[in-house]
């Protein structure tokens, strides 16, 4: 089992334009039958703190609240 379904990359001048083409390609892809984590992630790519390039670590846990998906 290979919990990897496809890979998304992105690239653009700046990494607040990649971020953007991430997210959209993110919005704009269609899973069904399983779970998964693509809101989390396109939250990720659309949070400020991320667009600045301050993430570590810690970043998860900072922006939890904007991240995670609310079920």
């Amino acid at each position: 089992y290979d919990p990897m379904i496809a890979k998304i990359i992105t690239h653009a001048p700046t990494r607040a334009e990649a971020a953007d083409a991430m997210a959209e390609a993110l919005a704009d892809t269609i899973l069904t039958g399983l779970v998964t984590n693509q809101e989390f992630l396109g939250n990720v790519f659309r949070q400020k703190n991320f667009l600045k390039g301050e993430v570590d670590t810690g970043f998860i846990a900072r922006h939890e609240t904007d991240l995670l998906p609310v079920s």
